[in-house]
């Protein structure tokens, strides 16, 4: 038997982990292990990637933080 299966369950033993079953349909972790046809990938498409609008706010809030800590940094 796998190493990673007894490493696997005595983590969940000592209670780091829960490890749970779950149908294909809801089992996100599944989606990659399995092939699709191109529908199925535009329908799921949302649920794995990040919007570019979503990204672009993130690039900017990071932008504006990189910003107050570099004025920070020159009044000290």
């Amino acid at each position: 038997m796998d190493m990673r299966f007894h490493w696997l369950r005595d983590r969940e033993c000592q209670e780091q982990f829960r490890i749970y079953w779950r149908p294909g349909k809801l089992n996100y972790a599944d989606y990659w292990t399995k092939h699709h046809p191109a529908k199925h990938h535009k329908n799921v498409r949302n649920e794995f990637l990040t919007p570019m609008i979503m990204l672009e706010m993130l690039r900017q809030e990071q932008a504006g933080k990189v910003r107050m800590s570099a004025t920070a940094a020159a009044a000290e």
